[in-house]
This record gives structure tokens, sequence and C-alpha cells, in this order.
């Protein structure tokens, strides 16, 4: 499926809501997570925003929250600027794999608290 129809598919949807041929759930393409530990990563590395704004409070459960609040069954993650480019070493390979592993978690959690299912 093109990005095109896909945006197509999911206009559609936002536009008959009501509408029984269009699922009521949605997915969240561009999504950025920012855990605990590698904030304190970016802090103990002398950064203290998010390329010029504050670094927002995020959590699991609050992605959650926000997920159930708004029909969307799943997101896709990307880390937050500046990624992992300000660790070097063993440090950078550490937050990689501690990062990834919270991806996949939060998949596997997202996807069994999901109330809804995509048609």
């Amino acid at each position: 499926m093109t990005m095109l129809s896909l945006a197509r598919y999911f206009l559609g949807c936002r536009l008959h809501r009501d509408s029984a041929d269009y699922p009521r759930t949605f997915i969240d393409v561009h999504s950025h997570f920012l855990p605990d530990f590698y904030v304190q990563a970016l802090r103990e590395a002398g950064i203290h925003d998010v390329d010029g704004w504050p670094i927002p409070k995020w959590s699991v459960q609050d992605a959650l929250n926000m997920m159930n609040a708004n029909d969307i069954a799943a997101q896709v993650l990307s880390l937050s600027s500046p990624g992992i480019t300000f660790a070097k070493g063993q440090q950078a390979r550490d937050l990689a794999r501690l990062l990834s592993c919270l991806c996949q978690t939060s998949k596997l959690r997202s996807t069994k608290s999901a109330t809804r299912s995509i048609r």
C-alpha cells in the first residue's frame, strides 16, 4: 500500500467516522518516545531540551491512555531528537539496546491492551 493510498484511507476514516464501512480505530505512524533512562542520559550529556523545546514527560502508561482516548490501536515509535548521537562507545550501544528493548515491550503491551481491532 502506498503512502498516498494510506493517507486516503485514513482521511476517509476521519471523514466518515460514523459509517460502518470504515474502522473506528487508527494507527499513529509517527510517535516519539522519551523514556526516563534516555532523558537522564540526555541530561548527563548536558542536553536539556529537544530542538529548543523542553523535554516532555513520557511513559508507556501515558501513551496507552492517549491511545485509548483517541481510538488509536497502534503506534509506530521513533526516538526523539537527538537520537543517541550524543553517546559514544559502549554507552551508545547500551542505550540503543535498552531503547530497542523498550520499543519491543511497548509494542507488545499496546497490542494486548488495544480494546478495538482494525477491520
